[in-house]
């Protein structure tokens, strides 16, 4: 599960968004939107144009899933492509 405490560790870091990386144990992580510069809505569909796909589970608060082939390199894209997005 080292990709998703990477993935987390880099949310963490970008504006606009939160995360308690503390409570990341498995590959799901669950972070939230602390912006009012786009919608979740708008958020997941700029994301899934981009081939990320997560979903809203309540309002502004989303779940990621790191999966097996899922790499260093998929995880900075993501990263940059979510930031990019917020920023």
């Amino acid at each position: 599960h080292q990709n998703a405490q990477i993935l987390a560790k880099g949310i963490s870091e970008i504006d606009g968004l939160l995360i308690d990386s503390k409570k990341v144990k498995t590959n799901i992580i669950f972070f939230e939107l602390s912006t009012d510069k786009i919608t979740a809505k708008e958020f997941v569909n700029s994301m899934a144009k981009k081939d990320i796909k997560f979903f809203e589970t309540s309002l502004n608060r989303f779940r990621l899933v790191t999966h097996c082939g899922i790499t260093k390199d998929d995880i900075s894209t993501t990263l940059n492509e979510i930031n990019n997005c917020l920023n």
